[in-house]
């Protein structure tokens, strides 16, 4: 009587219908072939994941789960291009468009490109520079969960500042319940890069390579803050925030509170939290990959091989909101 097992059976598929079409010599400049490539792709995304009806029918004391299901639908379409512009000098010219549909939910559909550039004023040496713009569909589970539910101890800000007392709060590090909810209208995550670099490799045996590489992302995807909210919603209610303020509005929409009472205990108790998942961050890292290897044939002992990286991130931003 006082236990139960959970049952949760999930599933998950991907489904993909891809054409590749690839033509070294597609015409003559003078400098040489342009070649070109070329992509198609059809795709099926399936995710289902039950909660145990025991669960979410509070059979169970001081527990929540997660549930959700959803299928999303992308096709894309791509070109590249590799131009030798002069003998030494290749350019490398790509564009690609994608188109996602979440069924039952929102759609997006993105133009992104890209532009390379190979400088070899030797036979050893290889410059090498790029410009690329990305995106990348936001996870399903943001997109299509049924109730994320969880218990994590946070600090009553309303009931601390209108109950007191203060320092001494009794109202900080309550368990206080959260769920996080779906978000349909979910964009697309954007990104920017670049890099450049160069390969030196004397010989087929030996080679030493290092690039540079930066990239922004804009529109990353977080939950929002249970602290946070909490915080707004008690610099609304004590009128530190204009209560008619986009932000009021969202924070005290998502704070569920008991009524009332003649114990300040009982008063006002915080009952639900509802977060979900939005647009809300951006984060932009740089840094240097480099690299070299040799090869050497010691006869009848056989060839060795012998190779060293190194990674080292310059600098690492995020912005949650």
């Amino acid at each position: 009587a006082f236990s139960g097992n959970l049952r949760n059976t999930s599933s998950t598929w991907t489904h993909n219908f891809n054409v590749q079409v690839t033509n070294p010599d597609l015409f003559q400049l003078p400098a040489g072939s342009v070649g070109v490539a070329g992509v198609f792709q059809l795709g099926y995304q399936h995710w289902d994941n039950p909660v145990d009806p025991g669960v979410s029918g509070d059979d169970y004391f001081g527990l929540s789960g997660t549930s959700g299901s959803g299928n999303r639908a992308n096709r894309a379409v791509g070109v590249e291009f590799s131009i030798p512009l002069l003998k030494s000098l290749t350019a490398s010219v790509s564009g690609r468009y994608d188109s996602y549909k979440n069924i039952r939910a929102g759609s997006d559909a993105k133009a992104t490109y890209k532009l390379g550039l190979e400088f070899r004023p030797v036979d050893s040496l290889l410059l090498r520079a790029n410009y690329a713009t990305a995106f990348r569909a936001p996870d399903m589970g943001y997109i299509f969960t049924g109730g994320n539910g969880f218990f994590t101890s946070q600090t009553d800000y309303y009931k601390c500042e209108t109950y007191g007392p203060n320092p001494a709060c009794p109202f900080e590090g309550l368990s206080l319940e959260g769920v996080q909810v779906s978000n349909p209208d979910l964009k697309s995550i954007t990104a920017k890069s670049y890099g450049f670099g160069f390969v030196w490799s004397p010989s087929d045996r030996y080679e030493l390579r290092a690039d540079y590489y930066n990239v922004k992302i804009d529109d990353e995807v977080q939950p929002q803050s249970f602290n946070r909210t909490l915080f707004d919603e008690n610099e609304c209610r004590q009128g530190r925030l204009d209560i008619n303020s986009p932000t009021c509005v969202d924070a005290l929409s998502r704070v569920q509170r008991g009524p009332l009472n003649a114990n300040p205990l009982l008063s006002e108790s915080v009952q639900l939290v509802t977060v979900k998942a939005i647009n809300i961050a951006e984060e932009q890292i740089s840094g240097i990959t480099a690299g070299g290897s040799a090869r050497f044939d010691w006869g009848r002992w056989g060839e060795f091989g012998f190779g060293l990286d190194y990674n080292i991130t310059l600098d690492h931003t995020s912005i949650l909101f």
